[in-house]
């Protein structure tokens, strides 16, 4: 069995809750396209053009 000491097993639980954290915002992104698309009941010109607001907006910041 491996042995961790303090600072090994601190890093690895702070690591584990950025993963869990980082998982769950990311799968929120990549399911905002049908999100909006069930709820706004729009065609897939309207859903395009809002995903892409926020990256055209970093883009010209």
């Amino acid at each position: 069995m491996l042995k961790l000491n303090r600072l090994e097993r601190e890093t690895f639980k702070y690591h584990a809750v950025y993963s869990l954290l980082n998982g769950i915002m990311y799968g929120g992104l990549w399911l905002q396209e049908i999100i909006s698309r069930k709820t706004l009941h729009s065609s897939n010109l309207v859903i395009t053009f809002i995903s892409m607001v926020w990256p055209v907006a970093n883009l010209f910041s």
